[in-house]
């Protein structure tokens, strides 16, 4: 195995305490998050209730919880100042949220795409680690001592409490169809059992020929969320 890493890891522990819960069980969804995967933006909104809502996307952050509207597509959009003081909307894209389930994180791409997971507890418990791979090959994922495959352009829950007691783990992400199989990264992550890390795997930025991993840990025992950061929607 080619054991030469040139790929860069981006690590985040968020710490906000609205990036953490979720609506109470049994409920239906009330809000929904955002992420930006190499690509930012302060200039979206989307209606609710017949308002402008601004639709923060943090590049490598999911966002704090944004009340979700009715109805199973989400259509987000650019304001647009017109000569006589009032505002136009342009639009930007929609999303089917109604595909993630109870939690809704929506994934924005360069070039306007975005792609809809279920972010709930229930999918992508504590003590779990995410791997999405968006590369056009499979990858493997080594996490403590078990092996695992990830197909191309899809994405696994791997549960590793019962991989490690410790408060590490070893990782190893490698790309499966090459002969012989090309080391993605390796290292030793923390590991918590109230701790979950998302892994996302996406093709090389030139003139890196390695795959970019960015891995974003986030706490499932965060306080509770405010009023404010959890909004029922009218």
């Amino acid at each position: 195995m080619n054991r030469t890493v040139a790929t860069s890891v981006f690590f985040l522990l968020l710490g906000f305490a609205a990036h953490a819960q979720e609506p109470a069980a049994g409920k239906q969804p009330l809000a929904f998050r955002t992420l930006g995967l190499g690509y930012a933006g302060e200039d979206l909104f989307y209606s609710n209730g017949n308002k402008d809502v601004p639709l923060p996307v943090t590049e490598d952050s999911r966002s704090p919880f944004l009340p979700r509207p009715a109805g199973a597509s989400l259509a987000f959009y650019r304001m647009e100042k017109l000569p006589d003081g009032t505002a136009k909307r342009i639009p930007a894209g929609t999303a089917e949220i109604s595909s993630g389930g109870r939690l809704p994180l929506l994934i924005f791409s360069p070039g306007g795409k975005v792609e809809v997971l279920d972010d709930s507890l229930e999918v992508f418990p504590g003590g779990s680690y995410r791997v999405l791979n968006r590369l056009n090959e499979d990858l493997g994922a080594l996490l403590g001592t078990s092996p695992t495959k990830v197909p191309a352009n899809s994405d696994k829950v791997i549960d590793a409490t019962q991989q490690k007691k410790g408060t590490t783990l070893f990782v190893q992400l490698y790309l499966l169809a090459r002969s012989p199989q090309t080391l993605v990264f390796s290292n030793n992550w923390a590991f918590s059992p109230i701790l979950r890390t998302m892994v996302i795997v996406v093709p090389p930025v030139p003139p890196s020929e390695l795959p970019t991993v960015r891995r974003i840990v986030e706490s499932i025992e965060l306080p509770n969320l405010s009023a404010s950061s959890n909004p029922k929607t009218p």
